[in-house]
């Protein structure tokens, strides 16, 4: 929006603490003017005025109050279900373990990717991951039938 040539809304955002001060200052004073009367001291008026300066600023904290508990509580059920899927995962090991290396490479890929890993150290990586997979499923596989007989 621009007001005689100046970008108003850029020159308000860009200046954010001026423009969160004002807009304080100018509450300040619309309150100091509905309150002030003619029989009343400026103590008066002051502790008028701050008393809805208090409930206006015990509005907002409340409101941040459940603003922040309803962000802690949609971390904690992320963090929950992100350690059910852990816990799943090591179950699938012990079942699967092929499989399972396999899962871990495509983690790897994927943090890979983000982190700029080359193609050709993901590979090894894979191989790797996939040789460890087989002897563990082969172990397992042993330990069982060791088991039985």
């Amino acid at each position: 929006m621009q007001i005689a040539g100046i970008d108003v809304l850029g020159m308000l955002s860009r200046n954010w603490e001026l423009t969160l001060g004002g807009v304080v200052l100018l509450a300040l004073a619309i309150w100091t003017f509905q309150e002030r009367e003619e029989g009343d001291s400026a103590g008066e008026t002051v502790d008028a005025v701050g008393g809805r300066a208090e409930g206006a600023a015990g509005g907002i904290l409340s409101g941040t109050r459940a603003l922040l508990l309803s962000l802690l509580a949609i971390v904690g059920t992320v963090v929950a279900e992100v350690m059910q899927l852990f816990n799943d995962l090591g179950s699938l090991i012990d079942t699967a373990p092929l499989l399972a290396g396999h899962l871990a490479y495509g983690l790897l890929s994927l943090f890979g990717v983000e982190l700029g890993i080359p193609r050709e150290r993901l590979g090894i990586a894979f191989l790797g991951i996939t040789v460890i997979a087989l002897v563990w499923g082969v172990a397992e596989a042993r330990s069982r039938r060791r088991s039985f007989a």
